[in-house]
């Protein structure tokens, strides 16, 4: 699932996901109540979602979603790297707390290796 209240940078995720034969969109939403009401729809293993979304932020969601879907991995998203956010973001449930200007490669990775986790 990609969840980013940003419908470009949920372009750009997509169409950088579709490049891999190993992955499959199963669904976007662009706000964290959203998101919660879409791991009920869907079957997803994991979420690439963006940590601050007007609303409900990523972190918010993630809680909520790691309480309600203990199997989904969550790898938030952010522009702002900041050791509070990463202390929130590991208190959530997220597996990852990742910078948007991350090379893909390295998300590629990071959502692969959420499959091991």
């Amino acid at each position: 699932l990609l969840v980013d209240d940003n419908e470009t940078v949920r372009r750009g995720l997509s169409i950088l996901l579709e490049a891999y034969d190993d992955f499959a969109l199963a669904g976007e939403a662009d706000d964290g109540e959203s998101a919660i009401a879409l791991c009920a729809q869907v079957h997803a293993d994991v979420i690439i979602m963006d940590v601050m979304m007007p609303g409900m932020s990523g972190i918010q969601a993630a809680r909520l979603i790691s309480d309600q879907h203990p199997h989904l991995k969550i790898i938030l998203l952010s522009t702002f790297l900041d050791t509070e956010l990463l202390l929130e973001a590991r208190q959530s449930g997220a597996l990852a707390y990742l910078p948007k200007s991350l090379p893909p490669g390295k998300l590629i990775e990071t959502i692969r290796a959420a499959f091991d986790a």
